[in-house]
């Protein structure tokens, strides 16, 4: 079925572009939230912890109804495939328009009510920018998913730096002058707006005519069971959070939470791209189971790829990572990343079978996973806080990874993948990651240990990495054949 990207059609390749639009947009993914992070640093040694604060109260009460997201109607967009192009597309887009029309009245409602409360008339006006701002995110996340659907990914790498640029010019140019919690504020607004204009070469937004109501409601069907489903699993964070908090005091939860955030700077943002990649891959081969496995197996290669060094890399330099990014006031957070960097052994195999779930029509049994995984974790957190915080993060990550290893597990089973067929295909992997983190372990605690943090850090980050790709190519060349090919194109 034709895209209806009109007078878009996908661009020509050209002989400088080395790899394939899917790595691209995985290493444009990686590297704009790389610019984030160091943006954030930035404008936090340029703006005061009120600031913060204030824009935090702004956010939270609206957060509690916000946190639904799209109610899955992205997801949707992407799955649904019998339907015309353009009225799948008017219909989502109405949907969408009508769900971040209520958001910005929450959040501008909000703003009013904590303005009156706190007699403070800037939270009118930061209400009135996030809620601006959240329209205007829900529109533009509308038009990346089109992208997405018909596989435009080297269009969202584009977007993707547009964006991410034009939110570090905003927010530490508007922090440099000294414009406060308003910095914050109107950072992601001023990218959006960079974000949405630029956008208008890919798509051009059209008034949603065809709007179909049974369509509306199949949308609403399929995407409300994920959307109740990435709630159970916010529910688990915010749970955690409160539990940590109240039994452990607000310092260890500050440590906690920092360990966590550190851990997802590679986890939660390479997973959430290759979520993206996975998925209109997948929808669009469901129908052949044959390409369906091949697609699995090799999505599950590439992200065990890149977490498992991730893991090896903060177990075996958290001790100079957190104090050369963070300071040594963090250094209680250093011991709780290396717990929660076991959760990169999982996750990107669960990914997989998140994916799955979605593509075959089954997001129930997601939902099953999810309400698993926050019962475990409660029991779990329950059963070892007499042991103090180290041992109740330990169990709570060894309880997850219990979770999503049955997850994928049940994955390869309903795709009649045999279990000795995806071990022999990780076990080279395995082997890699656990001589690279040796390797940059003994050249922290040896060689190198009276250099000084940041340049430690960066030579057992080079030459650990460099160690990673060697072992994999002398003992699973088959594994680097297929990333090269995966590099050049699926």
């Amino acid at each position: 079925m034709e895209s209806s990207l009109i007078g878009n059609p996908p661009p020509k390749k050209r002989g400088w572009i080395v790899v394939s639009d899917k790595v691209q947009f995985l290493l444009t993914t990686c590297g704009t939230q790389g610019v984030a992070i160091a943006t954030s640093l930035i404008m936090a040694r340029l703006l005061t912890p009120t600031d913060y604060g204030v824009l935090g109260l702004v956010l939270a009460l609206p957060g509690l109804i916000c946190s639904l997201g799209d109610f899955g109607v992205m997801k949707a967009l992407i799955q649904i495939r019998d339907a015309p192009e353009k009225v799948l597309e008017h219909t989502a887009l109405a949907l969408t328009i009508a769900i971040n029309g209520f958001y910005f009245l929450v959040r501008f409602g909000a703003g009013i009510i904590l303005a009156l409360m706190r007699h403070d008339h800037r939270i009118v006006a930061l209400g009135l920018l996030t809620g601006l701002t959240s329209f205007l995110g829900g529109i533009y996340s509308f038009q990346m998913t089109v992208l997405n659907r018909a596989m435009r990914f080297r269009a969202e790498s584009f977007q993707n730096v547009v964006f991410s640029l034009a939110q570090a010019v905003t927010g530490i140019g508007l922090a440099w002058a000294g414009w406060g919690v308003f910095a914050l504020a109107l950072q992601p607004m001023g990218a959006q707006l960079f974000a949405n204009v630029a956008m208008l070469r890919h798509w051009r937004l059209e008034w949603p005519k065809q709007f179909n109501r049974g369509l509306a409601r199949r949308m609403l069907h399929f995407g409300g069971q994920l959307t109740f489903a990435d709630y159970m699993g916010n529910l688990s964070d915010i749970i955690m959070g409160l539990f940590v908090g109240g039994v452990f005091g607000t310092f260890d939860l500050g440590l906690y939470a920092k360990a966590g955030q550190v851990k997802d700077m590679i986890g939660h943002n390479l997973i959430a791209a290759f979520d993206r990649l996975m998925y209109p891959i997948m929808a669009a081969s469901r129908a052949d189971m044959n390409r369906l496995r091949q697609i699995f197996l090799r999505g599950a290669a590439g992200g065990v790829f890149f977490c498992w060094f991730g893991w090896a890399w903060f177990l075996a330099t958290g001790r100079d990572l957190i104090p050369a990014v963070l300071g040594h006031q963090w250094g209680g957070a250093i011991p709780l990343l290396m717990i929660a960097s076991f959760d990169l052994l999982t996750a990107s195999m669960m990914l997989n079978g998140i994916v799955l779930t979605q593509v075959i029509g089954q997001p129930k049994r997601w939902m099953v996973f999810q309400g698993a995984w926050l019962t475990l974790t409660l029991i779990a957190a329950t059963a070892a806080w007499h042991w103090g915080l180290i041992a109740v993060a330990a169990a709570v990550y060894f309880v997850q990874g219990v979770v999503a290893l049955s997850f994928f597990r049940w994955a390869i089973g309903y795709l009649h993948i045999p279990v000795l067929v995806v071990a022999n295909r990780m076990k080279g992997l395995m082997l890699a990651a656990v001589i690279s983190l040796l390797a940059m372990h003994f050249l922290g605690a040896d060689v190198l240990e009276g250099w000084g943090q940041k340049l430690r850090l960066l030579v057992e980050s080079g030459l650990g990495g460099l160690v990673y790709l060697g072992v994999l190519s002398l003992v699973d060349s088959e594994t680097i054949k297929e990333i090269r090919q995966m590099a050049l194109g699926w």
